[in-house]
């Protein structure tokens, strides 16, 4: 198994992940929370950012173009995609918006509060992303696919998408979604999107779908994907056959980024070897790593690199 030699453009929305724990022996006398003694504060890459760290991890030959601001949390940011990613990778920096970031406090291991800042994008910020693309499409660049985390922040509006969807078309004509949009047919049709189980409940109501199939012929995919936490994934084909891929065994730690494991090593495999029922499994298969360590963490290659070796793969 080896990814090598492909070559991915990931977009979209990005964070800073950041967690603040330690030991917690009493209440406050304020208020019913914990009182958490000397905690410590680890840093890592969220949302599109993470998903272009697993890829990276699994060997393929990763672009991308992301939006931070010029602020402390930005500046982190950027200290981290390069030591993991490399300094020759992209994003566009502006000073007009901060990053955003996502900061989980937890006491004695259980998460007690989460801690959200956000910026929109101005124009400027949108408009160098547009230019990043710009510049791609005149080099002449491909890829054998793009990935987008779509997580609502900003970078993906219906305007922004009918400036982006032209250019990115130019750039490949494989695409994988990950989105917290509802409206996944006006936005992506013919695009894979990977929407957990209560996802796909919201999206099916809002565009009028009865069954996983028939939004499956709306969005004019051959088939589509759902994930279901402990219940693994299953994927919808277009001759009405339904492909379960159950969970591989582990300790459970921490869920957080595991959308991303599944959506980067999916696309990746699916991809390499035309094969989706198999990537659905190798999909679950580098989640069950990711799960077992603390914190927003990519899945590494030597950690799955013997997935044919199991079960007969």
């Amino acid at each position: 198994m080896n990814f090598q030699g492909l070559k991915v453009l990931v977009l979209g929305d990005v964070c800073l992940d950041m967690v603040t724990e330690g030991p917690s022996f009493r209440q406050s006398p304020e208020a019913p929370v914990p009182v958490i003694l000397n905690p410590s504060t680890t840093y890592s890459l969220g949302m599109a950012a993470n998903v272009a760290w697993n890829l990276h991890n699994l060997g393929a030959s990763v672009d991308y173009t992301f939006c931070i601001g010029q602020d402390e949390y930005g500046n982190k940011f950027a200290e981290i995609i390069k030591s993991a990613m490399g300094p020759h990778k992209v994003y566009d920096n502006e000073d007009n918006a901060g990053t955003t970031v996502k900061h989980r406090i937890v006491a004695n291991n259980q998460q007690v509060a989460r801690i959200d800042m956000e910026n929109k994008l101005d124009v400027l910020q949108v408009e160098s992303f547009f230019e990043s693309l710009r510049s791609k499409v005149y080099r002449g660049t491909k890829y054998d696919l793009i990935i987008i985390s779509d997580y609502n922040k900003g970078i993906i509006t219906k305007e922004s998408w009918s400036i982006m969807k032209p250019l990115l078309y130019r750039l490949s004509d494989r695409f994988f979604i990950d989105t917290k949009k509802l409206n996944v047919i006006d936005f992506y049709e013919g695009m894979y999107i990977f929407p957990n189980k209560k996802e796909m409940d919201a999206i099916m109501e809002f565009n009028c779908c009865s069954t996983r199939n028939q939004l499956r012929r709306e969005m004019d995919l051959d088939f589509i994907v759902e994930t279901a936490s402990h219940e693994g994934a299953f994927l919808y084909k277009n001759d009405g056959k339904i492909y379960h891929a159950p969970v591989f065994k582990s300790n459970v730690v921490d869920v957080t980024g595991c959308g991303d494991t599944f959506v980067a090593a999916f696309s990746l495999y699916y991809t390499k070897y035309n094969d989706k029922k198999t990537a659905l499994s190798f999909a679950n298969y580098c989640c069950s790593k990711v799960i077992e360590r603390k914190g927003t963490t990519p899945v590494l290659y030597r950690e799955v690199r013997d997935f044919h070796d199991i079960k007969g793969f």
